[in-house]
């Protein structure tokens, strides 16, 4: 005999708490009911088959179908179906909330049942599809269901996991490590803990990945590509090709970057689930005590505990703008109309990268900024000349200007600001705020750690990233510093060399590379010119247009120039700017002579591959000259 029907409720529930606490991807779990010291009244096994999906739902309700789960004690087996309905970006994980419905379909064991063969079969077949099959609802005998209701809810009750230890009253979760935040520190951390034998707890209240692959690098130069071509295909009779009607699509941009994003938050997802060790809570952390973090109503302990918890958008600190509204780099990113006129607040990384890619896709441009110069840290040839190709492409720039209000005046923005001409008002559609980032530590519950912050919030570590509260770290963004992925990367290899390869790794005197994703790109390592003539030493410098280097000519991009400053007394490389076509590619070969503590002749013995851009290397030594 085979029934169908549709679970909702205490039985839904009940079914997906078991699912998302005991489920892994190395196949089936097998479960004992009651504590082995204190066996329950009522024994029972259970054995749970479920392979879960890796699911991405996120602007538009989707079925999508999971690989069945079957439960079967003596008398009876059921095949169940989870099935989801949702808009909720934790779908995706086993800790998520419950599926909006279960089709479960329940054979006497007894009986090899050709409807639930067929049923199996149609569920096969709208896999391939990606939606869900009903197997129809009849009615389900009250007993079966009171017995399955039981069944699951005296397991969860009952049910010990061995992994991972409790106290003696059973509401706290020790481990070996906890994590908070899956950024590009924290995800890398909890495997490779995990592969060394750790129980860790990985603590995540959005989406895995952190701010690089999901409101960060990742989406960002995803959209920056899509710019890129429309720029060369509206610019095409530079380069001998015609082209006319050049129109952006922006609806099928933000899709192809939302895919991209999925794409690596789903690569994050599957390295979380194959880690038996590894248990995901998602939810907001907060310390209680030194070795306690709470995640709703759990309590995990752990002698040692890691942040990689990040940074969030900076709101703007002008009178009216909350009122108005403005977007941040994340909100830019999900609109499907092209801005009739942006406004940009702030000329840093951030602000010029947007500033562009919106001026490529359509958009007018004013960059609004408080200093007299873009790039503030970087050196003044440097952004005087990316600023000149940036307006070039029709961006506007108003610097030393000192926002006052906003206003919307029939729907329009209406941004005030001071300059030394007196007021001036900019008139737009939207408003950018690219003004900064903020330490997710306001809500961490730091002080009941003992963890001090600096005047901005940040996390103060030691050269290792202890924090001051020991066997606490922060890694990443969250200890203020350098805001970079390949930064967090390396904070997760400091920490770890240090506690478990038994390494004495620092992050003193770390050589930092970084680029600037503009057209062009801005490729930098070490210090800048005015850092080093502020250092007291004696100097070579050499420069070498763009316009010199061969691959730059005959690819037509030749806007910007090449920096390297040298110590005159060891002939050291102490730091080089790159702007120009893919100089952040390039740079990185100088940052290595710095890791390397070459000196930099060594590369005018070199053979550099003909033609490439990093060729232009040759022209740029021999340009050194003492300062």
């Amino acid at each position: 005999m085979t029934t169908h029907t549709t679970l909702s409720g205490s039985v839904a529930q009940a079914l997906w708490l078991v699912l998302r606490r005991f489920t892994t991807d190395e196949g089936p779990v097998r479960l004992c009911c009651g504590n082995p010291k204190k066996p329950p009244h009522l024994a029972l096994s259970l054995t749970i088959e479920f392979l879960i999906a890796n699911l991405e739902l996120e602007s538009e309700p989707t079925h999508r179908k999971l690989s069945p789960l079957k439960i079967s004690n003596r008398k009876y087996s059921a095949i169940f179906y989870p099935c989801f309905r949702a808009r909720s970006p934790l779908a995706s994980s086993k800790e998520a909330s419950p599926p909006t419905f279960l089709i479960a379909t329940f054979t006497n064991s007894k009986i090899e049942s050709s409807h639930c063969k067929q049923s199996r079969k149609l569920n096969s077949n709208s896999n391939k599809t990606g939606i869900s099959g009903n197997c129809g609802t009849p009615n389900l005998e009250q007993l079966e269901v009171t017995f399955l209701a039981g069944f699951l809810t005296a397991c969860l009750v009952t049910l010990v996991d061995a992994d991972f230890a409790h106290d003696q009253d059973g509401r706290n979760v020790k481990y070996d490590g906890i994590i908070i935040g899956s950024g590009q520190a924290g995800n890398p951390l909890s495997s490779a803990l995990t592969e060394h034998g750790w129980t860790v707890a990985l603590i995540e209240k959005s989406y895995l990945g952190g701010t690089c692959i999901n409101t960060g690098c990742t989406p960002t130069k995803t959209m920056i590509a899509s710019a890129q071509v429309a720029h060369y295909a509206r610019n095409g009779k530079k380069w001998g090709v015609n082209t006319s009607g050049v129109s952006v699509d922006l609806p099928a941009i933000v899709a192809r970057k939302n895919a991209v994003v999925r794409y690596f938050r789903d690569g994050q997802q599957r390295r979380v689930d194959k880690h038996p060790k590894l248990r995901l809570y998602r939810g907001v952390a907060r310390f209680l005590s030194p070795n306690q973090v709470q995640v709703g109503d759990e309590i995990l302990e752990s002698d040692k505990i890691f942040i990689d918890a990040g940074t969030r958008p900076a709101p703007p600190r002008i009178p009216g703008s909350d009122s108005v509204g403005y977007l941040t780099n994340e909100s830019l990113m999900e609109l499907r109309e092209i801005p009739e006129h942006l406004i940009v607040l702030g000329g840093g990384y951030i602000g010029l990268e947007f500033g562009q890619m919106f001026r490529r896709f359509g958009s007018r441009i004013t960059v609004i900024h408080r200093s007299g110069q873009i790039l503030g840290q970087e050196d003044a040839d440097v952004a005087v000349a990316l600023q000149k190709a940036l307006e070039a492409e029709g961006i506007e720039f108003q610097l030393n200007a000192n926002s006052k209000k906003v206003e919307k005046h029939n729907g329009e923005i209406v941004l005030t600001v001071e300059t030394a001409a007196g007021s001036q008002t900019f008139h737009g559609s939207h408003l950018l705020a690219a003004t900064g980032r903020v330490p997710n530590t306001d809500d961490l519950g730091v002080d009941k750690a003992g963890i001090a912050l600096d005047s901005r919030g940040y996390i103060k570590v030691n050269e290792k990233l202890e924090t001051s509260a020991p066997g606490i770290w922060a890694l990443g963004d969250v200890k203020g510093g350098p805001a970079f992925t390949h930064i967090s990367y390396n904070d997760y290899q400091i920490v770890f060399g240090n506690l478990i390869e038994g390494k004495n790794l620092t992050t003193v005197n770390r050589c930092v590379p970084y680029s600037l994703f503009t057209d062009p790109q801005l490729g930098r390592v070490g210090m800048t010119e005015k850092e080093a003539r502020a250092s007291s030493r004696k100097l070579k410098i050499g420069t070498y247009p763009m316009s010199s280097v061969s691959r730059a000519i005959e690819r037509d991009e030749t806007t910007g120039f090449m920096k390297i400053i040298i110590d005159a007394e060891t002939d050291r490389i102490l730091g080089a700017s790159i702007l120009g076509v893919e100089g952040g590619e390039t740079v990185q070969l100088l940052g290595a002579m710095i890791l390397a503590d070459a000196p930099y002749t060594v590369l005018k013995g070199a053979v550099f591959i003909h033609p490439t851009l990093v060729e232009g290397l040759f022209g740029l030594l021999e340009a050194v000259k003492p300062v």
